[in-house]
């Protein structure tokens, strides 16, 4: 019969190619997968890929919680998101800091990439980059409404969404929007 192996598209190194085609290590995960497995965010996803651990390092301005973001197994001495040994990415734009305050709600694809990338991503980039790839708003009005509840110090998570034309086929917009409080420790 005729089996056939999924293409995967990625944008690791600031161009569309195909997952098998290019010569540097990279994990990809659709927004499907991310589901289907249960992955709420960066420290879970870490699971899931070999040679990335991603652990929380205290809090931090904001609320945020400093997420230490490791590949194949380096660690820096000092602990602040400006001396990391990855780094994460949003649609190829640094990050810095609070990795775990964003969520998969937009996003279309997360690529783990193991390895040096400073020739593509710049700073904090010696062991490796993740670049979070948001999704596109569609052309037909639809929306979703995500909740959870967890009676542990009162946790919840709420977020929604919306997208579809604005002008005709031309314009098109998504808005998201959503609060979480995670065991009173804090809001975003």
């Amino acid at each position: 019969s005729g089996l056939a192996i999924e293409e995967i598209v990625v944008t690791a190194r600031k161009r569309e190619e195909n997952l098998i085609d290019i010569p540097i290590a990279v994990t990809a995960f659709s927004s499907a997968k991310i589901e289907a497995v249960g992955v709420k965010d960066l420290q879970e996803l870490s699971r899931f890929t070999p040679g990335l651990s991603v652990a929380n390092q205290g809090t931090g301005f904001g609320g945020r919680l400093f997420s230490g973001i490791r590949f194949r197994g380096m660690n820096q001495s000092v602990l602040t998101p400006t001396n990391q040994v990855g780094a994460l990415f949003v649609d190829g734009i640094y990050f810095l800091g609070g990795a775990q305050s964003v969520g998969f709600d937009d996003i279309e694809r997360v690529e783990v990439i193991r390895g040096p990338q400073a020739a593509y991503f710049g700073r904090s980039t010696f062991g490796g980059a993740i670049n979070y790839i948001t999704r596109d708003p569609g052309d037909e009005v639809s929306g979703q409404i995500n909740g959870e509840y967890s009676p542990n110090f009162d946790s919840f998570a709420v977020s929604g969404a919306i997208e579809g034309p604005i002008v005709g086929e031309k314009v098109t917009a998504r808005v998201s929007a959503g609060i979480r409080r995670k065991g009173a420790q804090y809001t975003a």
